[in-house]
């Protein structure tokens, strides 16, 4: 399967990635992780029980 990547970047890609509960891989300098968000705002993403903060991390989800 060939799938690209979308980059989740305003508070509706994220708020569609919650609602589609979409799995989401987050990237930043030193961390790879991934899952479903839980909750989301201007500042941080909840992924199962840890925050990521926005403009430390990019998130990505497979488009379909």
């Amino acid at each position: 399967m060939n799938s690209k990547r979308y980059v989740l970047k305003t508070s509706e890609d994220f708020f569609y990635a919650i609602a589609a509960e979409k799995d989401v891989l987050v990237l930043s300098e030193y961390l790879i992780a991934g899952g479903k968000i839980q909750l989301a705002n201007d500042f941080a993403v909840l992924i199962g029980d840890e925050y990521y903060l926005r403009d430390e991390c990019t998130f990505f989800v497979d488009s379909d």
